[in-house]
């Protein structure tokens, strides 16, 4: 899946954008979040068992360290 992130890009390098670009960029930053959780949701699932899975949002998940992250709430560990 190719995002378009031209605006973005852009936005970033500090480009001057009229109301609708930046609009635009904005939607683009969002859709790129959303496609990096779903790549982190795909290699969670095949690299961690289902029954190892933490089913809690990533904010309620801390940096141990390691490259290791625990859920604050039900104090899984997973990398």
């Amino acid at each position: 899946m190719k995002i378009d992130i031209e605006n973005l890009k852009a936005q970033m390098q500090g480009i001057e954008l009229n109301i609708y670009q930046k609009a635009d960029a904005l939607i683009e930053f969002n859709k790129l979040l959303d496609y990096v959780e779903d790549l982190e949701q795909c290699n969670i699932d095949n690299v961690v068992g289902l029954s190892e899975q933490c089913a809690h949002p990533r904010d309620k998940r801390e940096y141990i360290g390691s490259n290791m992250l625990r859920c604050k709430v039900c104090g899984k560990e997973f990398s």
